[in-house]
């Protein structure tokens, strides 16, 4: 027989529940990950707004890694004979905390927010992501918002 809680008792649960924030020491999400994916202007470079990029961030996120795309082509010619191509460029740069446990991205394709584990909650990080999406509106200057994604990787089992 399964024992049902007194109605005071369930108040008083909710209750503490409500006073105290609920805290999961091993929480099964590793990662949270904000992405607008937005149209830049025709003429932005991120490597020429580099700096000022840096500059607006480094004093919150210290690390910088620029993350490069190469890209290899490869065509068969006529006869024994190919043509080779190699195309390398900067499609972020990635801010990172001292912790290491929260990043910001200023993609060529948008903006990105990670925070790693331990995730305490969005509304947590909420007033960040705004700062540095802000920050993003600003330096960047976008054209139009695409997509937003929310998602959350958890352990995999």
């Amino acid at each position: 027989m399964v024992s049902v809680p007194q109605t005071l008792e369930i108040e008083s649960v909710v209750s503490q529940m409500s006073e105290e924030r609920l805290h999961l020491e091993n929480t099964p999400i590793i990662e949270a990950i904000v992405d607008i994916d937005c149209e830049l202007p025709l003429d932005f470079e991120l490597e020429a707004s580099e700096s000022a990029i840096r500059a607006a961030l480094e004093d919150a996120y210290p690390n910088m890694q620029p993350q490069i795309v190469q890209e290899f082509q490869v065509s068969q010619l006529p006869g024994p004979q190919s043509e080779g191509r190699i195309r390398q460029e900067l499609s972020a740069l990635r801010f990172q905390k001292a912790d290491g446990k929260q990043l910001v991205q200023f993609r060529t394709g948008g903006f990105s927010f990670n925070r790693l584990a331990l995730y305490e909650g969005l509304d947590n990080y909420l007033l960040e992501i705004r700062r540095t999406w802000e920050l993003f509106l600003e330096l960047v200057e976008p054209v139009q918002m695409h997509k937003l994604g929310i998602r959350w990787q958890n352990i995999g089992f």
